[in-house]
């Protein structure tokens, strides 16, 4: 890794309530999610393909995604915008190991992500004086400690995923401007570009940036997934009139200059209400699932030729995760419901509510297939 900027400043740490159940295992698969079960309390979760809970912690806020790291059980869960903690825990047991603080004049933007090596972590994160993104990387051998950034060429980086083998960094800069004395208000509207950026992973060095037509200006790019080395699909959400109805999900492929936009049938559209939670693509990348909690409803495409491929209803279902098997995914609701579908047959099953009768699912889950420990 070469280190453009090196930072000294020591990265803080912020004390996590008492812990919470911790439970034995009972399968070789977990699907992790933030919680909360009311307006002031919030957890880490995770359970097994069954719906049976597994562990569940207390978190200092409202947490967003979870980034796992590659062949090691350990996993980090970024505090949602404008969050300012990390909190690295073992992914099988739900142990914590470190709770970390973002840089004074920086904060999370929800996502994080590990180098392919798991040597590095990447975070999406708001320089809110300079009115500008940054990626910052984190030496995970050393404590997570902070030794570098990136610029992310845009306002509000949200997610990112490695592509291309691991080599190259996409980010969505979902283009609004924030100031966490203002909590979430969005300050820029009128004005806002988002964007598609590739970045050397090693260096930070812009590769290619991708944009929508300007007509197209107030569409958010949000979150990303990467069914294939060269091809990336987006889920985005529209800041524009509320009668408006612009397509919510695009993919792009390496070497093309535009972003295509998909078109879901009208009705799905106009159901999705301008606003998609989260997207994810099932083990083998043949299938992508697009969740829009406003809209209560999961939609399905076709990886590889973005054809639209059904819905599943789910009130207030955002968190998707890939199951075990091709076409499989995880749901879970708001409201609290777990769900699995089977994309080839377009079935839906009930998985109950793993115990938790006051859960309410936050925007993300994880899948995680390392053998379970205990």
């Amino acid at each position: 890794m070469k280190r453009r900027l090196f930072l000294r400043t020591l990265v803080g740490t912020l004390l996590l309530p008492a812990a919470g159940r911790i439970l034995a295992a009972t399968s070789a698969e977990l699907y992790i999610s933030a919680r909360s079960g009311d307006l002031e309390h919030y957890f880490l979760s995770a359970f097994d393909s069954a719906g049976k809970l597994a562990y569940d912690l207390p978190l200092p806020g409202r947490g967003h995604g979870i980034a796992l790291r590659p062949d090691v059980e350990e996993a980090v869960l970024v505090a949602r915008r404008p969050g300012r903690f990390l909190v690295v825990f073992d992914a099988a047991s739900g142990e914590v190991i470190h709770t970390l603080n973002s840089r004074p004049d920086r904060h999370f933007s929800g996502h994080g992500l590990f180098s392919s090596d798991g040597r590095w972590l990447f975070t999406s994160e708001i320089d809110y004086d300079g009115k500008r993104g940054v990626i910052g990387v984190r030496d995970v051998t050393d404590g997570y400690r902070q030794i570098d950034e990136f610029g992310s060429c845009g306002i509000e980086p949200h997610d990112l995923q490695l592509c291309r083998d691991g080599q190259v960094l996409v980010v969505a800069n979902g283009g609004i401007l924030t100031h966490p004395d203002l909590g979430r208000a969005k300050l820029n509207l009128d004005t806002m570009a988002s964007s598609l950026i590739y970045l050397d992973a090693q260096t930070g060095r812009v590769l290619t940036e991708h944009s929508l037509p300007l007509a197209m200006r107030q569409l958010s790019l949000r979150h990303l997934a990467v069914p294939a080395p060269d091809l990336v699909y987006v889920a985005m959400q529209y800041q524009g009139a509320p009668e408006d109805r612009p397509a919510l999900v695009a993919m792009h492929r390496a070497g093309e200059n535009e972003i295509r936009l998909l078109q879901a049938p009208p009705a799905v559209l106009d159901q999705m209400r301008n606003y998609c939670g989260s997207v994810c693509a099932d083990v083998p990348g043949r299938w992508i699932a697009v969740s829009s909690p406003q809209g209560n409803v999961v939609t399905f495409w076709l990886a590889q030729s973005g054809e639209y491929a059904g819905e599943a209803r789910v009130t207030d279902g955002c968190g998707v995760a890939a199951g075990a098997r091709a076409g499989e995914f995880l749901l879970s609701s708001g409201q609290g419901g777990l769900f699995r579908y089977d994309a080839t047959d377009a079935s839906i099953t009930h998985l109950g509510r793993t115990g938790l009768p006051d859960a309410r699912w936050d925007n993300h889950m994880m899948r995680d297939a390392h053998p379970l420990s205990g």
